[in-house]
C-alpha cells in the first residue's frame, strides 16, 4: 500500500482535502482527511474516504455503512492519542 499521508486530492466538486492517516479495513484503503480552506490549510471538518481502484485510477467515496464508520473513527482515534 502507497503512503498517501500529506497527499491532497481533489474532488469532482472542487472540494480540497488532506489526507491525515490512512488504514486497512477487509483489504480496502481507507483515508482519515481534512478539508482544505481557501489558504490551503486544513480545517476542522474532518472525514472518512474509502479508496477503490480501477486499473490504475483510484476513486474515493464516503463511507456509507454505519458499522464500519464507527469502526474507522475508532481506528484513527486511537492512532492520534
Amino acid at each position: 500500500m502507497e503512503n498517501k499521508i500529506d497527499k491532497i486530492i481533489t474532488l469532482d466538486n472542487n472540494l480540497k482535502y488532506m489526507y491525515l492517516d490512512q488504514g486497512v479495513y477487509n483489504g480496502k484503503n481507507y483515508f482519515l482527511a481534512s478539508l482544505l480552506g481557501n489558504d490551503n490549510l486544513p480545517t476542522k471538518e474532518i472525514t472518512i474516504f474509502e479508496e477503490t481502484i480501477m486499473g490504475k485510477t483510484s476513486f474515493v467515496s464516503t463511507i456509507k455503512d454505519e458499522k464500519i464508520y464507527n469502526l474507522l473513527i475508532e481506528y484513527f482515534r486511537k492512532r492520534i492519542s
